[in-house]
């Protein structure tokens, strides 16, 4: 008898241990699905929020373009490389974030670091386009024909 009840005793032990690793297992992959869920949303949201500020910053230099066009000689040329620039930083930015659309995990949070600081980059560098035809377009013509007191 005593032999039997061993044997029970290891069957239940045995029973309950893989009854445990089974649900330990259960739980990981609930976790596992759980934080691929919360990434994968994370990353959608990301890559909308900044498909928005691309957008705007693209409409941004639509507008300063058109006002360029307003512009002449020296000014224009160099305000046109500046928008020029700004175009094709845009455009690589926009390229960059549609290539970690399709990246996980670290190079993710890696690729999300960088088009953060690539958007503030362009950011910055809109603003100070702007300013600079700002400055040329607020520059006293020379025109001779206005009457000196």
């Amino acid at each position: 008898m005593k032999g039997f009840f061993s044997v029970l005793v290891f069957v239940l032990v045995f029973n309950l241990v893989v009854a445990l690793m089974m649900t330990s297992t259960s739980l990981a992959a609930t976790d596992k699905a759980a934080a691929n869920t919360d990434w994968q949303t994370d990353r959608a949201e990301f890559k909308k929020d900044m498909e928005d500020e691309l957008s705007k910053i693209r409409k941004q230099i639509g507008e300063l373009e058109t006002q360029v066009g307003e512009a002449s000689g020296k000014a224009k040329v160099e305000l046109n490389k500046q928008l020029d620039s700004l175009e094709k930083r845009r455009m690589i930015l926009s390229r960059r974030l549609d290539a970690a659309s399709k990246t996980s995990g670290r190079a993710w949070d890696k690729m999300k670091v960088g088009l953060e600081k690539a958007m503030v980059e362009l950011k910055m560098a809109y603003g100070a386009a702007k300013k600079e035809f700002d400055e040329k377009t607020d520059e006293p013509s020379n025109d001779n024909s206005k009457t000196k007191e």
